[in-house]
């Protein structure tokens, strides 16, 4: 290895799949010209209508249109007993694209590409639905010679234990498969990658943490190669139901970061895959160069569930890690992404860490927020926004924040409420998850 390029981490490859754009070009003409897509959408009950509410919704998905190996796709179907893993089609449709877009060509048989998954629980929500309708289906039964009935044809209480198990009889594999290495090991099957692999789960900040280990393993020479993707897809209303409860979804489909009017999130439906190499392996097969992760920061604090802990500076000490890992100087940093999630605690406490962490400097960075154009994806929803932060990094372009005027009086830092054209070369995105994660990673327009 070049020693002057010793321990340097490059983006060969993004793939975006959100609500406003399949792929990094429709991505960036939608938030250019600042359009979103959120529909109310129908949380069904059977044939009842549970709940409606706003979502980032990504329409027309259809796996069939990314060239995934048929085979493997089939046996997959057959394994999960004919169900659709939406949340796995979601995750393999992002690394197509990644790798496509990356140019990154590999021996099948015998390579040492890393793989990093997050999200925050993939197959939970269509557990919940197939549990809940089984168990109606059986208490409902019109054909009760499933259950013990007396000598004279009197059919006896229904007993726990037989409920039980005929739902744990037709749930047995979609359950199993929720556990997440087993996602690990459909994805690896579909793409022949055999080097190391992790999956993430530390809620919204997951992304940054993946991107984290990728680096990791690619400096330290066990890797050339990482894939790195994550995805939700928030549509079935389980999840909903949870954030509602606990009055942190926007009632009125509007994400305001910052903003004084801000009244919590709205879920974003989407995908992401990047790739993740070392430096010298990229430019000796002229990939495409996105930029370069410097490196991040990463605590948790662990507080509240739902809320920071706003009183101990934790994500204050995680960002002025990542500039102290990076090698930058804060002076340099020319536009911050924050997680932007437009709850009233999370954001205050959000707006200042960013004003006491640059307090000192004459010109503090830019601040943009890009929930508002695509949604919240939860634990896929740093990645996104690395993609969108990596596009306006190479384009020199800040879009501005959606939906933040007017902005909270007790916030003192610099939103940006226009977009502007803008000489980047180093960017920092953040994210602070539910249970207390915090990451924090930076990022430079690559030089030779």
């Amino acid at each position: 290895m070049n020693m002057q390029n010793k321990n340097r981490t490059v983006v060969t490859g993004i793939a975006p799949l959100c609500s406003i754009g399949r792929g990094k070009e429709l991505l960036w003409d939608a938030v250019v010209n600042e359009r979103t897509h959120v529909v109310k959408d129908r949380f069904m009950m059977g044939d009842d209508l549970s709940e409606e509410f706003y979502l980032h919704r990504m329409d027309d998905f259809d796996i069939s249109s990314f060239g995934l190996d048929g085979h493997i796709l089939e046996w997959i179907t057959r394994w999960k007993q004919g169900y659709v893993d939406m949340d796995l089609m979601y995750l393999s449709a992002a690394i197509k694209m990644a790798l496509a877009d990356s140019q990154l060509k590999y021996d099948l048989e015998n390579n040492n590409i890393g793989l990093v998954l997050t999200h925050e629980n993939p197959g939970l929500e269509p557990l919940f639905d197939r549990v809940a309708s089984l168990t109606y289906d059986n208490l409902m039964c019109d054909d009760m010679s499933a259950y013990p009935s007396s000598e004279d044809g009197i059919v006896q209480k229904i007993k726990k234990k037989d409920v039980l198990e005929q739902v744990y009889s037709q749930c047995e594999i979609i359950g199993y498969d929720t556990q997440t290495f087993m996602y690990l090991y459909f994805v690896a099957k579909l793409f022949s990658i055999h080097g190391f692999s992790l999956f993430i789960n530390n809620a919204c900040a997951s992304g940054m943490y993946a991107l984290e280990v990728a680096r990791q393993q690619i400096l330290l020479g066990r890797c050339p190669v990482v894939i790195v993707a994550g995805a939700d897809r928030p549509r079935m209303g389980y999840k909903y139901l949870w954030f509602r409860n606990m009055n942190l979804y926007a009632k009125d489909g509007l994400i305001r970061p910052f903003g004084k009017d801000r009244n919590g999130f709205v879920f974003g439906d989407a995908a992401t895959g990047l790739v993740l190499e070392d430096y010298d392996h990229a430019r000796a097969r002229g990939a495409p160069l996105y930029g370069e992760y410097l490196g991040g920061g990463f605590n948790l604090e662990g507080g509240k569930v739902t809320f920071p802990d706003a009183t101990k500076n934790f994500y204050k000490r995680c960002v002025e890690a990542a500039v102290e890992n990076s090698g930058v100087d804060k002076a340099d940093i020319d536009l911050i992404v924050p997680h932007g999630i437009g709850t009233p605690i999370t954001d205050l406490y959000e707006a200042r860490t960013i004003f006491s962490t640059f307090a000192d400097m004459a010109a503090p960075p830019l601040v943009t927020a890009f929930k508002p154009y695509f949604g919240h994806n939860l634990g896929g929803c740093a990645l996104l926004e690395t993609v969108l932060l990596l596009l306006a990094l190479n384009q020199d372009y800040v879009p501005r924040t959606l939906n933040c005027e007017p902005i909270d009086p007790k916030i003192k830092i610099n939103i940006a409420t226009r977009a502007y054209s803008k000489k980047l070369s180093i960017v920092m995105k953040m994210a602070c998850g539910f249970a207390g994660y915090n990451g924090v990673g930076i990022f430079r327009k690559v030089s030779s």
